[in-house]
């Protein structure tokens, strides 16, 4: 689950994981607030179901009627682990998954891919919060790691690193480059 289906890397990550699930263990679903973008075409494209909640602002009513919806989601296609992506997701879907815990949705997984204080300073104390609601918290560096757990006080055996990756047949050097003489330094 992810705020929006565009371009940012959390979109990318989101795609990469729902496009490499092995599909005979795994039937991905995607749950964001706005559906449009490149990267929600490629999961079209991948016949990835897409389920928009529609939330716009945590304080309009709607958010309440878009958790319902979430629930009936996860209650009718028996989804058995909600992964969220980042605020506001972390924020909307870690307690509404948790809700419906007792509809079968046994595992809730957050992402943390930013530190907290870029964050407004309001959201961090209910980021806490969702920290506790979830099974797990995967960040995707050390440091991200570090923070979580002496900064926003994270019990450290909660927060998983798995680190960025990139598939190396899509990105790879074509040649090695020449270094000019002049850049060695005298010999």
């Amino acid at each position: 689950m992810v705020r929006e289906l565009g371009l940012g890397d959390t979109e990318r990550q989101l795609r990469e994981l729902a496009l490499t699930l092995d599909r005979s263990r795994f039937q991905p679903h995607v749950g964001c607030f706005c559906p449009d973008g490149l990267r929600g075409e490629e999961l079209r494209a991948a016949q990835i179901p897409i389920v928009r909640f529609p939330v716009r602002s945590f304080y309009a009513p709607s958010t309440i009627c878009a958790a319902r919806e979430m629930g009936e989601y996860l209650r009718r296609y028996h989804i058995q682990l909600v992964h969220t992506f980042d605020v506001p997701f972390n924020l909307f879907g870690v307690p509404t998954a948790r809700a419906y815990r007792a509809y079968r949705t046994p595992v809730v997984i957050s992402s943390q891919r930013a530190f907290r204080t870029l964050s407004p300073p309001m959201t961090r104390p209910l980021l806490q919060f969702t920290d506790r609601l979830a099974d797990a918290v995967v960040v995707n560096c050390q440091a991200l790691r570090q923070h979580l757990v002496e900064d926003e006080r994270v019990p450290p055996e909660l927060v998983h690193v798995y680190y960025n990756g990139i598939h190396t047949s899509c990105f790879r050097p074509l040649h090695a480059r020449r270094v000019p003489a002049f850049a060695t330094g005298p010999s």
